[in-house]
């Protein structure tokens, strides 16, 4: 990585503005190595601060790339402090928001926050058509914080990864009556709607809903009967 950040570095001097960007592991990237490349600006998209479980316990959704890894070189790449560091997150999803604070704790943190957008935010972001404006106001330095906001918002009700999204959070949360309601919303939203139903059926009976037949007034009415069968294919697999 040295020889690799050397080359980089000595390309990139040609230009007077220098930006670092990166995704979950690359947001990881363009914090880390943001100082090596002399770069003015680094924008993160939920970043992970590290996925060494002496440093980041709480971080479970990586083990097996953790335990591949000798984290040995990562003191070497300390958060650069010289440049407008930018966090653009899910502040609602825990592990994203913990470790957003725990960058917080090294350096200044200019935070962008799409609550319920998920891990990682620009794919939600993608989905609703503001990846590219949000990327290049960043990028630019002229982001605007409000217009942006309102249009994430308008647009979250008709995606369905903002179900999805909300239905995890509140299913970590044990709110299992509300993420039941949302999942079969979340379900009804998606392309193949068998598929989507019976997943959903699956996930929301570990939840503890036995009875869907009153659940049938939060899918469309031409969904109800795919629902029902989801419903009775999975009681006929279990035995009951």
């Amino acid at each position: 990585m040295p020889d690799a950040l050397a080359v980089i570095a000595e390309f990139a001097a040609d230009w007077g503005t220098i930006v670092t960007y990166g995704s979950s592991m690359g947001g990881y990237a363009a914090l880390r190595y943001a100082a090596a490349l002399n770069a003015t600006r680094a924008i993160a998209i939920s970043p992970q601060y590290s996925i060494d479980p002496e440093k980041a316990p709480w971080e479970d959704r990586f083990r097996d790339e953790a335990r591949a890894i000798d984290f040995t070189r990562e003191t070497l790449m300390a958060i650069g402090t010289d440049c407008h560091a930018i966090a653009v997150f899910d502040p609602i999803n825990p592990c994203d928001a913990r470790h957003v604070g725990r960058i917080r704790q090294d350096i200044a943190l200019d935070e962008v926050k799409f609550p319920i957008s998920g891990h990682p935010t620009m794919d939600y972001l993608k989905r609703i058509g503001l990846a590219a404006p949000v990327a290049v106001g960043l990028i630019n330095g002229d982001y605007d914080r409000r217009k942006y906001r309102a249009q994430a918002r308008a647009a979250r009700r008709v995606t369905p990864l903002y179900w999805a999204n909300l239905t995890w959070m509140l299913e970590i949360h044990h709110h299992f009556p509300a993420a039941i309601d949302t999942g079969l919303i979340a379900a009804s939203m998606q392309p193949d709607k068998v598929a989507a139903y019976d997943t959903a059926v699956r996930r929301l009976i570990n939840m503890g809903q036995p009875d869907f037949a009153e659940k049938g007034r939060l899918v469309p009415a031409a969904d109800r009967a795919l629902l029902m069968a989801a419903v009775r294919a999975v009681r006929d697999e279990a035995g009951g």
